[in-house]
């Protein structure tokens, strides 16, 4: 079954009919050729478009495609789960004949990780899409008379050319540096929001949300065991369609459910073929005397031996986190994720040839969703049992009258408070209610709230709709997008089976009840995967928090004396410096609860630092 995995697209369209400069464009591709192994331009008068090919397939030749159909050209970076109409089609001529006859209907034909393209030439409009949850990324922006889009902002920006920093992009990044922004830093660059489709033409610009997970009708089945088999068979065709290829395969690997079962999945369906995983990669230490074999909850215990068992090298993080390069890279151009350590996993992949990195990134959204929300149901339907088992349970199964009344009050009748009580009684505390050390002038400026990342994550009494808020918020592709731009560096590319939309869907229809049906959270994944692994692998992953605190002292002291070096600016129109300067002068001794949150809030402030020392 041939796949072509394009991992790039590109295109300039001269809305007055003017040729588009075709030395920039090529230009332009070659600031992202690194994205695939060869590509395929086209320029003709006032279109120009390409494709990079990241050739997942090493039995036939690479190539990178543009397909045409009359007045239509489409380009995309697509790596299709199904084609059985066409099953020796190319993915973007499948997008494109779907196109052809479907129009805008055509992301909801199509399963797999995509971002396209469309110019139809004869009624002068681009369409831009994205998959369900943005797992390819895709920005466009409008310069005079032309209209750009590309996987990565460097496609759009030509060096020389005066762009502006939108500073309520700044504002907005400094009052909540772990929300996902609504856009860029990069004033009049636009992304192409998840699950969405962008319209441009004579009438404007629309974008339409072509996926809707809150509107998806409930499952029903005549027993629980039934869901259980029907999550356990979409599991498995997830993973086998993104592991269909020749090329070395890698996967994370930490101490939580969703990589495990990705991991478990993928060696076992590898294996039915005599091919096993290139490598597993985890965030914790290895074993040494300053990060020693924990007793109780050390994740290396289990996972160590069930990588021996596969057969499969198991690479520990080599990075303690306490270099400061992190914060001097291109955040306008790489996105805010902040997960340094996927860094240090990635030189390690490209080290060991691999090309294809499986994640379990957005198991909690979906496959193993815990059923927050549980609780607050039962109140409001007065079950009085279920109420009680359930606050014993959210309560650590402690018995102790304060701990029942915590664990009651914020998982049960929180949930079903006005806004100005549920964020003084909520579970999820803000972390950076405080901001980031934002100017005075940054705080007057009124919030960007941008296109489509929503704030409605607050807990509700409902599970179901819990979950679909959760998917809604926009953090997903904010991560996505960000290691699309790191792993395209070192020849790699990320896979993401818990996020098939299929997969997905299905979590997000099935009866609220089932996440909880014992009580406890995880019910349809722990069932799933029964006796694959160790119980104990859901455990809280304690060496690697001992790393995280360990490097976060590091990199502050490190910061700290880069301050007292001179090595920040003495003036900044976006960053209250003396409180800055204090903030980073009060390194502590050790590593307590509020640590890791008050020096999050220091890197944000650096970072922007940073950003405005490159655009100043």
């Amino acid at each position: 079954m041939p796949k072509d995995d394009v991992s790039a697209i590109l295109g300039r369209i001269s809305l007055d009919g003017a040729p588009v400069e075709a030395r920039t464009f090529e230009r332009a591709v070659a600031r992202i050729a690194h994205y695939g192994e060869d590509s395929v331009l086209q320029a003709e008068g006032g279109v120009a478009l390409a494709a990079v090919h990241f050739n997942a397939r090493s039995d036939r030749p690479s190539r990178a495609e543009i397909f045409r159909d009359g007045s239509l050209h489409l380009v995309a970076d697509a790596v299709l789960d199904t084609r059985d109409a066409d099953p020796d089609a190319t993915d973007t001529s499948l997008i494109g004949r779907t196109f052809a006859r479907r129009g805008a209907e055509t992301p909801a034909q199509l399963h797999g990780d995509y971002a396209f393209a469309a110019w139809d030439e004869d009624a002068r409009r681009l369409t831009l899409a994205r998959d369900h949850v943005g797992t390819r990324p895709l920005y466009w922006a409008r310069r005079g008379a032309e209209l750009r889009f590309a996987t990565d902002i460097r496609g759009i920006v030509d060096p020389g050319e005066d762009w502006r920093i939108n500073e309520a992009s700044v504002a907005r990044h400094l009052a909540g540096p772990n929300r996902p922004m609504p856009r860029g830093f990069l004033r009049g660059v636009e992304t192409v929001p998840p699950g969405s489709i962008v319209t441009i033409d004579a009438e404007g610009v629309r974008t339409e949300r072509w996926w809707r997970p809150r509107d998806l009708p409930e499952i029903r089945h005549a027993r629980d065991a039934d869901y259980v088999e029907h999550l356990r068979h979409l599991l498995r065709q997830a993973v086998a369609a993104r592991i269909d290829t020749e090329l070395p395969v890698g996967t994370h690997l930490s101490g939580g459910i969703d990589s495990g079962t990705v991991f478990t999945e993928a060696s076992e369906a590898l294996g039915l073929d005599g091919v096993r995983l290139r490598a597993a990669y985890g965030w914790s230490p290895p074993v040494s005397e300053a990060f020693p074999e924990l007793r109780r909850f050390d994740e290396r215990r289990r996972l160590i031996p069930l990588a021996e068992r596969a057969g499969v090298p198991l690479r520990l993080a080599r990075s303690d986190g306490s270099d400061l390069d992190f914060l001097d890279r291109p955040i306008e151009f790489e996105g805010i994720n902040n997960l340094d350590e996927e860094l240090s996993v990635l030189e390690a992949a490209q080290e060991d040839g691999v090309r294809i990195l499986l994640s379990g990134w957005g198991g909690d959204e979906g496959f193993s969703a815990h059923g927050y929300g549980t609780l607050a149901g039962h109140i409001r339907r007065g079950r009085l049992w279920a109420t009680v088992r359930a606050t014993r349970i959210h309560a650590g199964g402690r018995r102790h009258p304060g701990a029942l009344l915590r664990a009651l009050t914020s998982w049960g009748i929180a949930p079903l408070m006005p806004d100005p009580l549920y964020l003084r009684l909520a579970p999820f505390s803000d972390r950076f209610a405080e901001g980031a050390f934002p100017s005075a002038r940054l705080r007057a400026l009124p919030p960007d709230r941008g296109p489509y990342h929503g704030e409605d994550t607050r807990l509700i009494a409902d599970p179901r709709r819990y979950l679909a808020n959760l998917v809604l918020m926009g953090h997903l592709a904010s991560r996505m997008e960000t290691w699309a731009t790191w792993s395209a560096e070192r020849g790699v590319q990320y896979r993401y089976p818990l996020l098939d939309r299929r997969l997905l869907e299905f979590m997000l229809s099935v009866p609220g009840r089932l996440h909880m049906a014992d009580g406890y959270g995880r019910w349809l994944a722990r069932n799933v995967t029964e006796g694959r692994f160790p119980k104990q692998l859901h455990k809280v992953e304690k060496a690697n928090e001992a790393l995280r605190a360990a490097g976060t002292l590091a990199r502050w002291r490190a910061l700290k004396a880069r301050v007292e070096a001179g090595g920040f600016p003495e003036e900044s129109g976006w960053i209250d410096l003396p409180t800055f300067r204090a903030a980073v002068a009060a390194v502590p001794d050790t590593h307590e609860v509020r640590t890791s949150a008050d020096f999050a809030r220091i890197c944000a402030a650096a970072r922007m630092l940073s950003l405005e020392g490159r655009w100043s």
